[in-house]
């Protein structure tokens, strides 16, 4: 399940208790991820969503991923993709010798009961990744999947980059926020 889960290399280990909850932001951002985890089945009937927004190095992957691993353990399918190899999945359905459809491909991230949609905001913002985005959104809003969606935009930038469509459907069902607002990790003291 982990291999299909592709949860790269560097997160397959990575569990809401080992995230370093420091200042009370992170003990907030981490609370709401294992809320997440324990109500799952409640919020998956409901297709609720979350959203992790923050700084870059924040630990919002680590934190999605933690919440990915957890309902692996829990024998729930998963699947995590970042915006760029999402939208080179589509774009290889474009070439004459494609193997797959793009149907086939918002079928395979509509399948899993958990997607991770990583990195909102790397794409360049153009109307056709509007689109694409808004493909697989809406066919997992419609089964009623939930999405943890991550992204290092604030609230409008995020809205911007994954288009006001895909941001409202992504918003019903009474979707978590959790705000991420203090210091990479990656080479800090925090």
């Amino acid at each position: 399940m982990l291999r299909g889960a592709r949860i790269p290399p560097a997160f397959q280990s990575k569990s809401l208790d080992g995230y370093d909850a420091i200042h009370p932001g992170q003990v907030t951002a981490l609370s709401a991820c294992r809320d997440y985890v324990e109500r799952f089945d409640e919020y998956a009937k409901a297709g609720r969503c979350l959203i992790i927004v923050g700084t870059c190095g924040a630990g919002k992957t680590h934190l999605a991923c933690g919440i990915g691993n957890a309902l692996l353990a829990r024998r729930k399918t998963v699947l995590f993709c970042t915006v760029s190899e999402l939208m080179d999945e589509f774009a290889a359905t474009w070439r004459r010798d494609a193997q797959t459809t793009e149907r086939e491909v918002v079928n395979s991230f509509s399948a899993a009961d958990l997607l991770i949609l990583d990195d909102v905001g790397v794409q360049n913002g153009s109307n056709q990744e509007q689109i694409t985005l808004y493909r697989v959104i809406d066919a997992r809003y419609r089964l009623r999947k939930p999405t943890v969606v991550s992204s290092n935009l604030d609230i409008d930038g995020t809205v911007k980059s994954l288009g006001a469509r895909s941001f409202d459907r992504l918003r019903e069902g009474g979707a978590s926020m959790v705000l991420c607002n203090w210091l990479s990790y990656r080479g800090s003291n925090r």
